[in-house]
């Protein structure tokens, strides 16, 4: 296959240069856009990104949105970041034997209006589950009664 030229801004690139670094660097799976953002990231030093988001089939208004967006995070992004913090603490302190029900029980009792519904979603998200084991009662048999 004849490599593509692109001409931009007075440089040229040999677009399966950089396509094929890209490609190298994934293997046979699509890469995800914070995969090539990050590309673009280390690369912008030495091409203007139009070139680089060309040769790697990323939109440059995607790459400006993703920057933007991580300059200036949106309301519930802010807010996430926050009742994050103030799950992990609430579970920390339980040995990580709440689950989202009694965690969200905790955070009502300390003040924190938030929907449970946010907290599932927060501890999925973050990897907090309760114990199983916590959920588990120890029975001792009871011998049956004979009359």
């Amino acid at each position: 296959m004849r490599p593509m030229v692109l001409a931009g801004a007075g440089t040229e690139l040999v677009r399966g240069g950089l396509a094929s670094e890209f490609a190298a660097m994934l293997g046979p799976r699509r890469p995800t856009v914070a995969l090539r953002v990050a590309f673009v990231d280390r690369h912008r030093i030495r091409q203007p990104v139009s070139t680089i988001c060309a040769a790697i089939g990323l939109a440059p208004s995607t790459y400006y949105a993703v920057k933007k967006r991580e300059r200036d995070p949106s309301e519930r992004v802010r807010k996430d970041r926050e009742l994050a913090v103030a799950i992990r603490d609430v579970w920390l302190s339980s040995d990580r034997t709440y689950g989202a029900r009694k965690v969200w029980r905790e955070l009502q009792n300390r003040g924190v209006d938030v929907a449970r519904c946010t907290v599932e979603r927060l501890m999925r998200n973050e990897g907090m589950r309760g114990s199983p084991l916590a959920r588990l009662h120890q029975v001792e048999p009871v011998e049956p009664v004979q009359f």
